[in-house]
């Protein structure tokens, strides 16, 4: 019982701990459902780390450590943890690159006035592949600027992606023009290491 007790404490503690700060945010409101589904949104991220370093684990202690421990193996165990943590390495530093870099958008008008979509003005209308069916160029309703080719408007991510692919909930990002290497990279590291 003393050590079911310790174990409800360390589990309280640790559930405080990342509850706590969300709860200290200034804007945080107890009964707002969307900051609560905000922050339940990081919960894909937080479970594919925790199955990386849950296969980790289980991959070096469980195959790498007793291969190691066996002076005729021991080379072979070497090579094989070597390879592991290269592919590895690289596996984290793509899912971190996916996580943090921004799939690409549309200019703003501060930029290139030429992609803000105002329906009375004429502009000079680059050379485009995809159009609307009348001929005219497409625009988002919601970004009110106009699109380039396989340019799409993502509900999640509120603004238009360029070359998007899809939205991942795994990396919570879009994929697109700027971060789409590094998602492919990921699912060929991720097949590698399995």
């Amino acid at each position: 019982q003393a050590i079911l007790a310790q174990g409800h404490v360390a589990l309280r503690l640790h559930l405080a701990t990342l509850i706590l700060p969300t709860l200290l945010m200034p804007d945080f409101v107890a009964d707002s459902p969307q900051q609560i589904g905000e922050t339940a949104k990081f919960f894909p991220i937080v479970f594919v780390i925790t199955n990386i370093i849950g296969l980790y684990l289980i991959y070096t202690l469980c195959h790498c450590r007793p291969l190691l421990q066996d002076p005729e193996s021991h080379d072979r165990g070497l090579l094989q943890l070597a390879i592991f943590h290269g592919i590895t390495f690289l596996l984290m530093v793509c899912y971190i690159r996916c996580i943090l870099v921004h799939p690409g958008t549309i200019p703003s008008k501060e930029e290139d006035q030429s992609w803000e979509y105002v329906p009375s003005r004429k502009v000079k209308v680059p050379e485009l592949h995809e159009k609307k069916k009348d001929g005219a160029r497409r625009h988002c309703k919601w970004c009110a600027k106009y699109k380039p080719d396989r340019c799409h408007h993502c509900r999640v991510c509120k603004t238009c992606i360029l070359k998007m692919d899809h939205h991942c909930p795994w990396i919570y990002n879009c994929v697109g023009f700027r971060n789409h290497k590094y998602f492919f990279l990921l699912l060929f590291y991720s097949a590698l290491a399995c």
